[in-house]
């Protein structure tokens, strides 16, 4: 039985704290693969257009995650119309890989707002929620999350290096011109650079 590790995200664009949490994942984890799916139309951002297109979201992951033989990009959220819900997500991966082991990584803010999730329960059933303690000192108010979860599902949490980087203010870096580059992955920034966003 193999370990496949699921992390799902809007990537817009993908930052050096995708790639660092990624990074302790797969050293905590040891998957044998870690499928990266950029959202189509995230259920909590309906109506908001994002900076990148779908394809320049895969393509950007494409590039900043190649650095490890483990990760793969999927496209199947991006390829749907509609809302990207992550119980289909996963019910889609549990039928590619039936025999392995299915892992969904999230953030700790995901984890503290997972019960709010559309068929949260049945995310539960279908893979081990992994999730990152980013900030120092949230991990008492994460066990407590964790422990009121457990009953529908095996969560684990995994302490990771704090890298606090948000998305909202690299596009506005990008917007207004400022210097960026130390947010991304050196390739990530060329790509937005040579397509002048």
């Amino acid at each position: 039985m193999g370990k496949t590790a699921i992390f799902g995200g809007s990537f817009n664009p993908v930052h050096n704290g995708h790639i660092n949490l990624v990074g302790e994942m797969i050293n905590e984890l040891h998957p044998d693969r870690v499928i990266i799916v950029p959202t189509g139309i995230s259920p909590f951002k309906q109506g908001i257009k994002p900076m990148f297109s779908g394809e320049d979201r895969l393509e950007m992951c494409r590039l900043a995650f190649d650095r490890f033989p483990e990760c793969l990009v999927s496209s199947y959220e991006v390829d749907n119309e509609g809302v990207s819900y992550t119980v289909l997500t996963l019910r889609h991966f549990r039928e590619m890989y039936p025999d392995d082991e299915l892992f969904f990584i999230v953030g700790s803010d995901m984890l503290l707002s997972l019960k709010r999730w559309y068929r949260f329960e049945e995310i539960m059933q279908l893979a081990t929620i992994a999730a990152a303690s980013r900030e120092d000192g949230d991990f008492d108010t994460l066990r407590k999350t964790a422990d009121e979860l457990s009953q529908f599902g095996r969560v684990i949490l995994i302490k990771i290096t704090p890298f606090p980087l948000s998305s909202t203010e690299i596009r506005e870096k990008i917007e207004n011109k400022q210097d960026f580059s130390c947010y991304l992955p050196e390739k990530v920034v060329k790509y937005i650079l040579d397509k002048k966003v």
